[in-house]
C-alpha cells in the first residue's frame, strides 16, 4: 500500500518538507532516483521497523551473482539451458518428472527433389534410467522443481521490471499500524507571479501573489494542507543509496611444497609458488555536495506599439469600457500568514490537489498600497522613460513577475523585486529626454606647509538634462541620477537607492531643462623643491598663495638652489680626492722603481708630500661642505 501524504512544504531552495499518514505496517515509498539521497537521510517513522529497497548495484553485477540471463527472443529455450542438471515436471499430453540434460537440435530430412533441413530443439530428459527427447515446441507446461532457482528467476524479473521503471526506487516500509511518515527532498523551488489592479481615480492599487507550484515527485498530492515558505534552509546532497566498497589490503597466501630426497643423478625439484591471482575490488566513496537592481528596477522596455501609449491620467477612465470592469478577475485568497522565526509560511486554507508532473497557481495572499502613475527617467536610459505607478511606500514581497491593470485594462509587465518603490510597466512615448555634459578642474586653494604646497582642486561636473512633453498634461516625473564615486551633488535629491539619487519633477507641456552639478575635491602635496620656477610661477599666478608664503616659498627656492650648487662642490671635491689618492698611488710605485737614482727619488718624495697636504685640505673642505648642505636641509625643513 502508498502511503498517503497529508502536508506539503515548500521552501524556496529548492526542497520539501512532506508529511504522510500510515494506516497498515507495511506501505511503499516511490522515490525518484534522483532524490532517493534526501530521503535516506531524512526519511522518520515511528515505530519504524525496517526500509527496503533495491541495491544501486549495476545489474550487470547483480546477474553475475544469480547467475540468470535469460534472453527476450526465445525465452523457452534459454530458460532450458538453465535448467541442466536441475529436476523438472513438464506437460505434453501428459506429465513427465525428470533431470535436465540439455538440449539438442534434431534435423527432419525429407526425400524429395529438393532436400528440406527443419530443425528442432528438443529439451533432453532423465527418467529414471531412461533418457528421453520432448520438443521444445510440443511442452504445454514446464514446471520448476528448485526453489532455489524460482527465487533467482523471480530475482532477474524483477531486475528488469525496476528497470522499466526508469528513475524510480520503491522503499519498501515496515513500521507500525497508523503511524506517520516524514521526509526532505529536492523539488523545484516555487516561484511568486503578481496581478497588480491600480484603480487611477482612488489612486490605489492592488496587488496579488500568486505562487506557481511544480509536483516533480513520485507521488500524488491529493487534498494536502500545502504550505508555502519564503525561508531557505540550508540543504545538501549526501550519496547514502550507493553501494559504498572499502578497498582492503590483500595477502597472498604463502603456499610452498617440500621437495622430496631424490639421488643426485635425477636432479633437484626447483621450490614453487601457487600464485594467487590478486582479485580486483571495485572502489566507491560517498560524496557530499551541497544542492540551495535597487529599489524601483525598471522592466524592460516592451516592443515598439503602433501607436504613441499615452498617460491619459484622467481620461482614461472616461474612455472604451473594459470588460474586466465588469467582472471582478481578482483571485479570492484563501491562506493563513505564519512567522517562523525571519521566514514567513503562507498556509492555504482549503485542500489542495496536485497530481505528479503536474503545475498549479495558487493566489496566497493580497497587498493593498496607496500609490500614483508618474514616468520614470534613468539617466543611463533616458531614451526608455516608463510609465509607471509610484507607490507611497515600499512593498516587502518576494521577487516575481507581475501582470499590471489601470481601471481593468491590461497596461504591461512589470519585474517586482523587495523593496520596490515603483512598478515600471510600459514605454512612454510622450516625453523625450537627453544629456549634455561639461567638465572642468580648477584650483581652488594653495596653502604652504613646511616645504610642501598644498594644493586643493575641485573638479566640476555638470549635467544639464532637456525633456520634451508632448502630452497636453503636466506629467508628474522620477529623474533618476547615476551616482559617481567620490562626487558630491549640490542639489539635494528627494530620495536616493544605493545607486541612484533620485529627482522629483513636474515636467510640464513642452520644453523644460534640469541641471544638476557634481562636484568632487582632491588634495596633493607638491614638494617645493621639485619645482621648476615656470611651475611655481603657473601656482602663483592663480592668486591663491599669499604674499607671505610667496616670500618663504621664494626663499626656501633660494636656499634649495644654494643646496644644489654647493652639493655639485661636494661632488667635485669628493672626485680631487680620489684623484689625489691615485696619484699618491702612482708616486709611491714609481719610488720603488728608481731607488738607485737619488736625485729622482727625492723628487718624488717632495711630490707625495705635497699631495697628502693637498689632500688633507680636500678633506676639511668635503668634511665642512658636508656640514653646510645638511644644516640648509634643516633650515628647509624649518620653514
Amino acid at each position: 500500500m502508498t502511503l498517503n501524504i497529508k502536508e506539503v512544504t515548500l521552501y524556496q531552495s529548492g526542497v520539501g518538507f512532506f508529511l504522510a499518514d500510515c494506516p497498515k505496517k507495511n506501505f511503499t515509498l516511490p522515490v525518484n532516483e534522483g532524490d532517493i539521497n534526501d530521503v535516506l537521510k531524512s526519511l522518520s517513522v515511528n515505530g519504524l521497523t525496517s526500509v527496503r529497497f533495491n541495491s544501486a548495484e549495476e545489474i550487470d553485477k547483480i546477474l553475475d551473482k544469480i547467475g540468470i540471463d535469460l534472453e527476450v527472443d526465445g525465452a523457452l529455450l534459454s530458460l532450458c539451458s538453465h535448467l541442466v542438471g536441475l529436476e523438472v515436471k513438464i506437460t505434453i499430453d501428459k506429465s513427465y518428472t525428470g533431470t535436465v540434460l540439455g538440449v539438442d537440435e534434431i534435423d527432419d530430412c525429407s526425400e524429395t527433389e529438393e532436400t528440406l533441413i527443419n530443425t528442432n530443439e528438443v529439451l533432453v530428459l532423465k527418467i529414471g534410467n531412461e533418457i528421453q527427447n520432448f520438443p521444445l515446441k510440443d511442452i504445454k507446461k514446464l514446471e520448476i522443481l528448485d526453489s532455489t532457482l524460482q527465487k533467482d528467476i523471480d530475482t532477474f524479473l524483477n531486475l528488469l521490471a525496476n528497470k522499466r521503471k526508469a528513475g524510480v526506487v520503491n522503499l519498501q516500509v515496515d513500521a507500525k499500524a497508523n503511524s506517520w511518515a516524514s521526509w526532505v527532498m529536492p523539488i523545484s523551488s516555487w516561484r511568486l507571479s503578481y496581478r497588480v489592479f491600480f484603480d487611477i481615480a482612488k489612486k490605489e492599487l492592488e496587488m496579488v501573489g500568486i505562487s506557481i507550484i511544480d509536483n516533480t515527485t513520485s507521488i500524488d498530492w491529493e487534498q494536502v494542507v500545502l504550505r508555502i515558505v519564503t525561508g531557505k534552509p540550508v540543504s545538501f546532497q549526501y550519496d547514502l543509496f550507493t553501494p559504498l566498497h572499502i578497498k582492503r589490503p590483500v595477502i597472498i597466501r604463502d603456499v610452498k611444497g617440500v621437495a622430496p630426497m631424490v639421488s643426485e643423478a635425477g636432479g633437484m625439484f626447483d621450490d614453487f609458488d601457487d600464485e594467487m591471482e590478486e582479485p580486483s575490488m571495485e572502489y566507491s566513496e560517498g560524496l557530499v555536495g551541497y544542492g540551495g537592481k535597487a529599489l524601483g528596477v525598471m522592466a524592460p522596455p516592451p516592443g515598439a506599439a503602433p501607436k504613441r501609449a499615452k498617460m491619459l491620467m484622467k481620461s482614461q477612465a472616461k474612455g472604451m469600457p473594459s470588460v474586466l470592469r465588469e467582472i471582478d478577475v481578482k483571485p479570492i485568497i484563501e491562506t493563513q500568514i505564519q512567522e517562523i522565526g525571519s521566514a514567513i509560511a503562507y498556509v492555504v486554507n482549503y485542500p489542495i490537489t496536485i497530481n505528479r508532473s503536474q503545475s498549479a497557481l495558487i493566489p496566497i495572499f493580497t497587498e493593498k498600497v496607496s500609490g500614483e502613475l508618474c514616468v520614470i527617467l534613468r539617466d543611463d536610459r533616458l531614451t526608455e522613460a516608463m510609465d509607471a505607478i509610484k507607490l507611497k511606500k515600499p512593498i516587502d514581497v518576494e521577487k516575481g513577475a507581475a501582470t499590471i491593470y489601470l481601471d481593468g485594462n491590461y497596461a504591461g509587465d512589470s519585474m517586482i523585486i523587495t523593496g520596490t518603490e515603483f512598478i515600471a510597466f510600459r514605454l512612454n512615448q510622450d516625453i523625450s529626454a537627453m544629456k549634455e555634459t561639461t567638465s572642468q578642474t580648477r584650483i581652488e586653494a594653495i596653502e604652504l606647509k613646511d616645504a610642501y604646497l598644498s594644493v586643493k582642486r575641485v573638479t566640476e561636473l555638470e549635467y544639464t538634462f532637456k525633456f520634451i512633453n508632448r502630452n497636453k498634461e503636466s506629467l508628474p516625473t522620477i529623474l533618476e541620477i547615476t551616482k559617481l564615486s567620490s562626487y558630491q551633488v549640490d542639489d539635494d535629491p528627494d530620495a536616493e537607492t544605493r545607486d541612484y539619487y533620485q529627482y522629483n519633477l513636474l515636467l510640464k507641456p513642452g520644453n523644460s531643462v534640469k541641471t544638476l552639478t557634481f562636484r568632487r575635491v582632491t588634495s596633493e602635496s607638491v614638494r617645493i623643491a621639485n619645482l621648476n620656477e615656470i611651475q611655481f610661477n603657473t601656482y602663483f599666478e592663480t592668486g591663491l598663495i599669499s604674499p607671505s608664503d610667496k616670500r618663504k616659498a621664494e626663499k626656501i627656492i633660494e636656499l634649495i638652489k644654494l643646496v644644489k650648487k654647493k652639493e655639485r662642490d661636494y661632488i667635485a671635491l669628493t672626485n680631487a680626492i680620489q684623484h689625489q689618492f691615485k696619484n699618491q698611488k702612482r708616486i709611491r710605485d714609481n719610488l720603488v722603481v728608481i731607488k738607485e737614482d737619488e736625485n729622482l727619488k727625492n723628487e718624488y718624495l717632495v711630490k707625495l708630500k705635497e699631495s697628502e697636504t693637498h689632500l688633507e685640505q680636500k678633506k676639511d673642505e668635503s668634511k665642512t661642505l658636508k656640514i653646510e648642505i645638511e644644516e640648509l636641509k634643516q633650515k628647509i625643513e624649518g620653514y
